[in-house]
């Protein structure tokens, strides 16, 4: 009732009623007109009180050469993991030439159990890999994983404290 007072209107029809009820009287049983007034007057100035500037960032050079180091340090870490990564490409790719070799050479009844087995034990290696660490075996999760140790150990090494980063960015 005090909005539809603050915006002029007289009167309006209570919800489970079918006539207008004034909103005047109805207030000024609770509260004078000149006590509403005044209420809301002080309201306003709080509300429209000017909000205090924010507070200046906390040395914004030493946050900007923190994150270029640790901008640096990341890049590291993902660079490693992609070589990683290449490496165990090579591994399949040297496993993959040495097969069709050995094919070639003593002819598919004498390779094919052996190609059986090595396909057999990488399922085996998978599932060991998630038994032993809890996590998928991917491509793309053991990279994400070389990455975040990578960087945890570059961190570590050149003595950046990521705590303290994250304490001044925020």
């Amino acid at each position: 009732m005090l909005n539809l007072e603050a915006l002029g209107e007289a009167s309006f029809i209570p919800e489970g009623l079918s006539e207008k009820v004034d909103v005047k009287p109805l207030l000024d049983g609770v509260e004078l007109e000149q006590s509403r007034r005044e209420r809301r007057d002080r309201e306003e100035r709080f509300v429209s009180r000017p909000t205090p500037p924010p507070e200046p960032a906390k040395d914004v050079e030493a946050v900007a050469e923190l994150a270029k180091i640790k901008t640096n340090l990341d890049l590291k870490a993902q660079k490693y993991a992609k070589r990683c990564l290449w490496l165990y490409v090579g591994v399949l790719a040297a496993m993959w030439t040495g097969l069709a070799i050995l094919t070639r050479k003593f002819g598919w009844d004498t390779m094919e159990p052996w190609t059986y087995f090595i396909g057999v034990g990488g399922t085996f290696i998978s599932y060991a890999y998630f038994a032993v660490t809890q996590r998928q075996f991917s491509p793309k999760a053991i990279y994400d994983h070389i990455v975040d140790s990578k960087k945890r150990k570059n961190y570590q090494t050149s003595g950046f404290d990521l705590e303290k980063y994250e304490g001044l960015t925020k």
